[in-house]
């Protein structure tokens, strides 16, 4: 995608302009731009074009069924693609579905992310909980923000307008830590947009109306600005790996020769340089997924330090003391100390505020996770000491916020899916029943060591993602990590 993206995008997040736009009122303006109503008083005076709406989920979707023309999901987007290439559809939304699509010239001149991307696979999100709070999974975030974006844009004469909805998105293109992990294009288009966005700050949708016109109406002085801004970005002579996905790598070509205990060793190496803890209890469990194979013993004592770095890796078998929570001693000064360290003005305030809110959604057991990392969050936004469910606690959700009032408040909101109580919280893919020690299934001979989840950390082929955990066979057989393409 570097290099390519873009000659000419606009770039606007209509909620980082005035948190009070109504999203309906963003969908209605979308569907005036598809039908060449641009002015927005009924009449298409200018040529209609193809909008195209990437949404996370099916809930997203429905937002948008009364506007959208088509909407195609992962079975039947190659249909969809066709048709927007033979001529004009209108308004079509693709259901997450952010990456491997092409959506040159007039096939989309309107693009709108309606959402982060959503993980579809299990692993892929356990690792995200268990990373929740580190760099690695900012960065990622902002990859699946790239590629959405670029979707529109692919040589360096095309042109396409982009809209970010939701506060997560705002937040993307405003807060300093996301925006340094673009890629420099991407940066130059972004500034150049901050500057528009800049001039219409708290404005109505009439300004983002116009905004949007003087780029599809290709304005002369838009497209000098924007090829000064990109004539000007230079690119690293050499890409970068990050080193934890080095070195997950080359402990798994070591692990596949029989050299566990190397490839334990390689992972412990990096550990010592990172600094993000979050990330090096990550690392720790996959070594103890190596030394599993060969000292079991060994492996529960790596996964006892893990989880003074991470919480939400695997619990060792023998279990962990549960530790009591203390209240902040003043409250509002805590509060203060939080705000002033996470937010860097106002709007970031409001947007990651916001951005808490759309993330505990009522019934949807793929968004428990989410709304838990939400709910303490929270407290730590008003100044509690504040806790969020383990992987090892199978009745949640339980979050745990201490006041100055009292020693432990402990905040439950469980939910009941049918009447839609509360954020459906499911029990994790690798969470089993623990097993009395040295029970483990007589099939294959002796009882071998467990983790607590049953089988080790350990996963399946080479195809896959050596840092991403699968659950192992139900009868406890060690099982090699994936390695990442």
């Amino acid at each position: 995608m570097q290099g390519r993206w873009c000659s000419t995008a606009r770039i606007l997040a209509p909620v980082a302009l005035n948190p009070q736009l109504d999203p309906e009122a963003v969908r209605l303006l979308a569907r005036q731009f598809a039908n060449g109503d641009r002015d927005g008083d009924g009449i298409a005076e200018d040529k209609p074009v193809n909008v195209v709406v990437l949404v996370p989920s099916e809930k997203a979707a429905k937002a948008w069924e009364n506007h959208a023309d088509r909407t195609y999901r992962v079975g039947d987007l190659a249909v969809g693609v066709k048709e927007l290439q033979a001529g004009h559809v209108g308004m079509v939304v693709l259901v997450n579905k952010y990456d491997g699509v092409d959506l040159p010239a007039d096939v989309c001149r309107l693009l709108i992310l309606d959402g982060i991307p959503r993980l579809l696979d299990a692993v892929e999100r356990r690792e995200a909980v268990a990373l929740a709070d580190s760099s690695v999974r900012l960065a990622r975030e902002v990859q699946r923000i790239e590629q959405g974006m670029g979707r529109g844009v692919r040589d360096s004469e095309d042109y396409c307008a982009v809209l970010l909805l939701g506060a997560n998105l705002g937040v993307a293109i405003h807060e300093p830590r996301h925006l340094s992990l673009f890629s420099p294009a991407t940066q130059a288009q972004l500034k150049l947009s901050s500057d528009i966005a800049r001039q219409i700050k708290g404005e109505g949708l009439n300004s983002v109306r116009q905004a949007l016109r003087a780029c599809l109406g290709r304005s002369p002085q838009w497209t000098e600005r924007s090829r000064r801004a990109l004539a000007e970005v230079r690119y690293a002579p050499h890409g970068t790996v990050r080193p934890e996905a080095v070195a997950l790598r080359e402990a798994f070509d070591l692990a596949a020769t029989g050299r566990t205990t190397a490839a334990a060793d390689r992972l412990q190496r990096t550990t010592n340089d990172l600094d993000d803890q979050a990330l090096r209890g990550w690392l720790q469990e996959q070594k103890a997924a190596y030394l599993h194979m060969t000292d079991p013993v060994a492996a529960q004592q790596v996964l006892t330090r893990a989880l003074d770095e991470n919480q939400f890796v695997l619990k060792p078998a023998g279990g962990v003391e549960p530790t009591q929570i203390k209240a902040a001693a003043v409250q509002a000064r805590e509060a203060a100390q939080f705000l002033a360290a996470e937010y860097g003005d106002g709007v970031n305030l409001v947007l990651g505020v916001k951005a808490l809110l759309e993330e505990v959604v009522w019934g949807d057991e793929d968004r428990a996770d989410d709304a838990e990392r939400a709910w303490e969050r929270l407290g730590r936004h008003l100044g509690f000491v504040s806790t969020r469910p383990g992987p090892g606690q199978p009745l949640g959700p339980l979050g745990r916020t201490a006041g100055r009032d009292r020693a432990e408040d402990r905040v439950r909101h469980r939910h009941n899916r049918q009447e839609g109580r509360g954020p459906a919280r499911r029990q994790h893919p690798l969470a089993q029943q623990e097993q009395p020690r040295g029970q483990s299934p007589a099939r294959h001979g002796a009882p071998q060591p467990h983790l607590r989840r049953q089988g080790h950390p350990a996963t399946g082929d080479a195809r896959g993602d050596p840092g991403k955990v699968r659950a192992p066979e139900a009868r406890g057989r060690p099982v090699r990590p994936r390695a990442r393409q």
